[in-house]
């Protein structure tokens, strides 16, 4: 009886709620709604709405807790750099700066702020800028110097972030940054190169580093040591297995006579070559990890691979063009894949299957479940609020007062592994 109770109340309150749905104004945001690309085998896709902005996205990094992730976009064709806040409804435009292209992203893991590296022309020179976001204000730490900083990547135990960048005149340069003082670690090496990605390996022992020319380094802190170097190739992305196991490198061979993808594994030895595991006709990017939901790959023609530590699979293909860079939720939940002018969710099987009612895909069923189910409330597939994720309960194509009875039927239950 408690229980019939407690779904009675809740009913009343979401029909409440949806009394007030109609008068809700979000100022400088715009609502995320969604259409399904269909489920494939290993989980499902659904095509979000782009944030208002005729820049290309370029960037997504999800705040440690979860609650929501910034994305970034630049222009196209010069400068200009803005980024939005996406809490899994809507986006907030936070940053619109016209001066800026901004280069690296990365949250502190302890979620107190983010941290971007841009750069900027003055006097027909490069002058670098480091700001944070704080989750209130933006504020620049540093800027100016003829050089440029690229990749951010924090230690994991958040004790600093390494930055890598450098100039073709100076090479090579790294800075650190401990939340007080940004300091140069590295002041270049006369090389006609730059560091350009940096990621440390889950355990913190080292970091990999790849420069402009696909040379790949070692950083552990005291040293600096080149493992090896390609010709030829333009590096994409870099990126570790959630369990340090492994590094994936992609990259692009380009010749007069010949262009194609290489996909390099880095086991901590050596590096091998698995492109052949693939094919060479796609060009991939982004590379994120997740210890509960495995490795995601993306790539420009709509390409979305994961990789177990021994194969692919390939989760769809073609739908999209440009997709460029993906980040898990810090849950595995979820990822947001995005490029060009696409943001995509992916879901995997694994939560999408474990309660329906589970909207948010949060691992709980509770009020943030309800109220977005409240925002769809009457919509059908053509209508702009439309969100597949609330339809889940006959009759389907539409949001009605059944969808809304099945949420309060599993109102409170969380999942549990």
């Amino acid at each position: 009886m408690r229980r019939i109770a407690a779904m009675v109340r809740l009913i009343l309150l979401i029909t409440s709620v949806l009394t007030c749905v109609n008068n809700i104004k979000s100022v400088g945001s715009k609502p995320a709604t969604s259409s399904s690309l269909g489920n494939s085998e290993s989980g499902g896709f659904f095509l979000l709405e782009s944030p208002s902005t005729n820049k290309a996205l370029s960037g997504v990094a999800w705040k440690p807790d979860g609650s929501y992730a910034l994305l970034i976009a630049r222009d196209r064709h010069g400068y200009g750099s803005e980024i939005f806040k996406y809490d899994g409804y809507s986006y907030t435009l936070l940053l619109n700066d016209s001066n800026i292209i901004i280069q690296g992203t990365s949250w502190n893991p302890n979620g107190s702020y983010a941290l971007f590296t841009a750069h900027y022309y003055a006097n027909q020179n490069h002058r670098y800028k480091l700001f944070k976001y704080d989750g209130i204000n933006f504020s620049t730490i540093q800027k100016g110097g003829i050089y440029d900083m690229r990749g951010i990547s924090w230690k994991p135990d958040g004790s600093y972030a390494l930055i890598v960048g450098g100039d073709f005149r100076p090479g090579r340069m790294m800075w650190k940054y401990d939340g007080i003082n940004l300091t140069r670690i590295y002041d270049g090496d006369s090389s006609f190169s730059k560091f350009i990605k940096a990621e440390w390996k889950p355990d913190g022992s080292y970091a990999l580093i790849i420069d402009f020319f696909a040379a790949i380094f070692k950083y552990n802190e005291t040293s600096l040591s080149k493992l090896t170097s390609y010709s030829c190739l333009s590096v994409n992305s870099l990126g570790w297995s959630a369990d340090g196991s492994y590094a994936l490198i992609t990259a692009w061979f380009n010749l007069e006579w010949e262009e194609h993808l290489v996909v390099l594994k880095f086991d901590g030895t050596q590096f091998t070559d698995i492109t052949y595991q693939i094919g060479t006709a796609n060009n991939l990017g982004g590379i994120s990890s997740s210890s509960v939901s495995g490795t995601l790959i993306v790539g420009g023609n709509g390409t979305v691979l994961k990789y177990d530590g021994i194969s692919f699979t390939l989760l769809t293909e073609g739908m999209y063009a440009g997709l460029g860079n993906v980040e898990w939720k810090p849950d595995g939940s979820q990822a947001l894949i995005i490029g060009g002018g696409t943001v995509l969710l992916y879901v995997p099987d694994l939560f999408l299957k474990w309660n329906l009612a589970d909207v948010n895909c949060d691992w709980k069923v509770n009020i943030y479940d309800a109220v977005l189910t409240c925002v769809a409330y009457t919509s059908t597939p053509s209508d702009p609020n439309w969100n597949p994720h609330c339809d889940i309960a006959e009759p389907y194509d539409i949001i009605d007062m059944f969808d809304i009875v099945m949420i309060a039927g599993s109102y409170g239950e969380e999942y549990n592994p």
